[in-house]
């Protein structure tokens, strides 16, 4: 990747982190910072902990409901369900 590219992503990441938080602080949408920290905090874990647990299981459960003449070609279909 282009490093000026890299830059300026992890610049507006930044920035945009920044600035979540300064209109949080001065619309008061949140007692604190910390508070308002700990709430983005909270529905990142929860926004990535629950998709990365429930998608392994949903796909198990496809894997464990085929039928048993294909269940050893279920993961590859799976994986790429427009290939023959």
């Amino acid at each position: 990747m282009d490093p000026l590219l890299r830059r300026m992503r992890l610049l507006r990441t930044w920035l945009g982190a920044v600035l979540a938080v300064w209109l949080a602080y001065t619309c008061q949408v949140a007692d604190s910072t910390t508070e308002f920290l700990g709430e983005r905090l909270n529905q990142l874990a929860v926004g990535i902990l629950l998709p990365g647990i429930t998608l392994p299981l949903v796909i198990g459960l496809f894997i464990a409901a085929a039928r048993p003449h294909t269940a050893p070609g279920t993961p590859d279909a799976l994986s790429d369900p427009w290939a023959r």
